[in-house]
């Protein structure tokens, strides 16, 4: 599925949901673009992301919220433009 399709898609799903959503994604473009689209009034969007470590596979989990509140609204807002600066692999704004 196109990559802008899926973030909209998961926004919209976050802005009816009345709980958490999880996102199973091994791409920090994904994690980015999520930082800057989730807003307040949506439910907290988990990112999983897979990592496999001599045989075993690992899950990662992180709450997009956390990540917002840890950077700061202004660092979000700023966030798709750093990071197509800093090399991502794909840009939708």
């Amino acid at each position: 599925m196109h990559q802008c399709a899926s973030i909209h898609m998961v926004m919209h799903q976050a802005s009816t949901s009345s709980g958490p959503i999880a996102i199973v994604a091994n791409d920090s473009d994904i994690l980015v673009m999520l930082a800057f689209y989730q807003t307040a009034a949506m439910s907290d969007i988990l990112f999983v992301s897979e990592t496999r470590s001599k045989g075993s596979v690992m899950h990662k989990c992180i709450s997009v919220e956390n990540v917002q509140n840890n950077l700061g609204e202004k660092a979000c807002q700023q966030l798709l433009t750093a990071h197509a600066l800093g090399g991502c692999d794909t840009l939708y704004v």
